[in-house]
């Protein structure tokens, strides 16, 4: 499928054009700030500093579409992998005595690898490298959002790991 995140004020048109024709592709959809039919488990896909910059940010590919410019889209990927995808990722896993689960949909090992080295980034690919990096970067989701993120998608142990580390209130006061 194709993940598209599109702003705010685009969602109705977006959605109409998507609507408009049969297609062979599906597409999901997110906004900006994570509206009515365009969110992830009733959260935003990205905290709306990261979605802004990336809609901000954007590059033209081939002549075709808009796509996020090459770090940014190694951040994305890195948000998506660790905080969507979790343990079904595959990225390693360290100490966490968290198991794999079911195939990954794509090597995010060897492509966030590949991209880290073509960008000169250093980074830890893994999921406990990862959240660090993304928190450290500013792209990490806040522990309000964590939280918010773990109580909506409850079949993914490692957002639940990730949620009994934050203060316990703020792990309450989004469950």
């Amino acid at each position: 499928d194709v993940d598209l995140l599109v702003g705010d004020r685009s969602l109705s048109t977006m959605l109409d054009i998507l609507h408009s024709m049969p297609g062979i592709i599906p597409c999901d959809v997110y906004s900006e700030t994570g509206l009515a039919r365009a969110d992830y488990c009733g959260t935003p896909y990205y905290p709306d500093h990261v979605a802004k910059r990336i809609l901000d940010c954007r590059v033209r590919h081939k002549d075709l579409c808009m796509v996020p410019n090459p770090g940014d889209y190694f951040h994305s990927l890195a948000y998506h992998a660790v905080y969507h995808k979790g343990t079904r990722s595959n990225l390693d896993r360290g100490e966490t005595g968290l198991h794999p689960r079911g195939t990954p949909s794509h090597d995010f090992t060897g492509i966030l690898r590949d991209m880290a080295n073509e960008l000169e980034l250093e980074v830890d690919i893994s999921l406990e490298g990862l959240h660090a990096y993304s928190q450290e970067t500013g792209w990490g989701p806040s522990p309000e959002m964590l939280a918010r993120l773990s109580a909506a998608c409850s079949g993914n142990p490692w957002l639940r790991l990730l949620s009994n580390r934050l203060a316990p209130q703020i792990g309450r006061a989004h469950v």
